[in-house]
């Protein structure tokens, strides 16, 4: 039931609460769950992956985790850009490589610490590439151009 504020204090009586019924109920094969990830006999994360997990995209703990961490990543990187356009701007690439690396995120381990990680490498690629399309001239180049100016 819902304490009015969108959470649920507990679950009602007529649903399923079994692992089983609940992935039958969103449509999943029973014992299905939606991880990217496949159990090996004793139970334990193979790593490997088939080629209808990576195209059926992050299971539902991963996208909330990856919501929930919207606002954070945004505040790191206005902290370390003093520019909410370029914070927005590097954020968005950052989410591009957070969704296109999902599967390499290894469940039970820090998330936050994980998206940050590629948010500075993000920030980093950005500078980076900036600094490389900047133009260098040297004082010979510059004084050469003053005079022709001054020619004119």
């Amino acid at each position: 039931m819902s304490n009015g504020i969108g959470c649920v204090d507990e679950v009602a009586p007529d649903k399923p609460t079994s692992p089983s019924a609940v992935d039958s109920a969103e449509g999943l094969p029973a014992g299905e769950t939606g991880t990217s990830r496949l159990h090996n006999a004793a139970g334990e994360l193979s790593g490997e992956s088939t080629a209808e997990d990576l195209t059926s995209g992050p299971d539902r703990e991963f996208i909330q985790q990856f919501v929930k961490a919207q606002r954070r990543l945004y505040l790191y990187l206005l902290a370390q850009t003093a520019d909410p356009g370029l914070a927005e701007e590097v954020l968005q690439n950052t989410n591009v490589v957070i969704l296109s690396k999902w599967i390499q995120f290894e469940p039970g381990t820090n998330f936050l610490a994980w998206v940050y990680r590629i948010a500075s490498l993000e920030l980093l690629k950005y500078r980076q590439n900036r600094r490389r399309g900047r133009l260098m001239f040297d004082d010979e180049f510059i004084q050469s151009v003053a005079q022709t100016v001054e020619e004119l």
